[in-house]
């Protein structure tokens, strides 16, 4: 499922934030591949108002069906130590089988 928001400033869209959503009977998995923003606001911070407002409504769904949230907002790395507001970080393991 996906679902987000978008946010407008003087009628136009300044910001979007999509999720991709797996949900399951005890846990809601949220990943959000990227966003965008106009650059001309960013003194306004768009995109972290709109990733709040989904992080809002993913965690008040899970506490109205009593499920457990797993947010992923993608790798961390180099320069996107700004992610760590959002999320704490903890390894993912893949394994490939032959």
């Amino acid at each position: 499922m996906v679902s987000g928001n978008a946010l407008f400033f003087h009628g136009a869209p300044c910001a979007l934030d999509l999720m991709l959503c797996a949900d399951s009977r005890s846990f809601l998995y949220v990943d959000v591949p990227n966003g965008g923003f106009d650059p001309q606001l960013s003194s306004f911070s768009p995109g972290s108002l709109v990733m709040w407002t989904n992080i809002l409504a993913a965690q008040e769904r899970c506490r109205r069906d009593n499920k457990t949230l797993y947010f992923s907002i993608g790798r961390n790395g180099k320069g996107w130590g700004y992610k760590q507001q959002w999320a704490d970080l903890f390894p993912v393991r893949k394994v490939l089988m032959l």
